[in-house]
């Protein structure tokens, strides 16, 4: 099952796919900036947090290619916004990243998993009618 999963996502959505690697790249950013300045190797691990939600849009794409694209560049923007924060100063205790970090990819995590058992369960009931 995995490997027909792995075989059905190629690369033709180079959207979806650059918008994905830029948020990967960005959240990857983040997380290294923050662990050089507060020469903390926990805060590095803060990056695992989101790559559910990274994993499952990869495998949301599938069935909804725009709904997934739009996610992705959420990402990227909330991501922008914690380094903004933190090269601007203005996040000068570090919680303003972590809430950036954690709470919206939690969020947005439930929400697409939400959404995709939601239709899920619509598809099912639409058959068996």
């Amino acid at each position: 099952m995995i490997l027909k999963m792995i075989q059905a996502m190629k690369l033709t959505d180079k959207r979806f796919w650059i918008a994905w690697v830029i948020a990967e790249l960005l959240l990857l950013a983040s997380c290294i900036d923050v662990a050089v300045r507060c020469q903390s190797f926990s805060m590095i691990c803060v990056f695992a947090l989101p790559q559910p939600l990274m994993i499952v849009l990869a495998l949301f794409k599938k069935t909804h290619p725009n709904a997934a694209l739009i996610n992705a560049v959420i990402i990227s923007l909330y991501t922008v916004y914690s380094i903004y924060l933190r090269l601007t100063h203005e996040d000068t205790d570090g919680w303003g990243w972590f809430a950036l970090g954690v709470v919206p990819p939690v969020v947005q995590l439930l929400l697409v998993l939400l959404y995709w058992g939601i239709s899920k369960l619509a598809k099912v009931t639409r058959c068996n009618d």
